[in-house]
């Protein structure tokens, strides 16, 4: 794995879907794809890069999967509704906590007062 060098002054950048990337009419460098087994773990290197427990395996037929350029990748999750749950959530376990508290409260007065 070696850093991607590229040139400023020679024009844009084109990335195939196969993840070779071009500058001007030129290979500049590649980007490899991967598949990692989902019940692989991540192992945090560095600050913000993360390694797999096993190795990937390298992904050779790009028909089904492959680069485009100029997209971004949406997130899997909806961060209004995970928002949402998790105010229900925390409601939900004040309502229990408030609910434990008085039932202990109600118990330590009628000990005090049969006591």
């Amino acid at each position: 794995m070696a850093p991607i060098v590229l040139d400023p002054a020679a024009g844009e950048v084109a990335i195939a879907r196969d993840g070779m990337m071009s500058q001007n009419g030129r290979q500049a460098g590649a980007i490899g794809l991967f598949r990692l087994d989902p019940r692989d773990g991540l192992e945090r290197v560095s600050g913000n890069a993360v390694r797999a427990n096993r190795p990937a395996v390298p992904i050779l037929d790009f028909s089904a999967d492959g680069l485009l350029q100029g997209h971004v990748e949406g997130a899997n999750v909806n961060a209004m509704r995970e928002m949402t749950r998790l105010i229900v959530l925390t409601r939900a376990f004040e309502a229990s906590a408030a609910a434990t508290q008085s039932a202990e409260s109600a118990l330590q007065d009628a000990v005090k007062t049969l006591g």
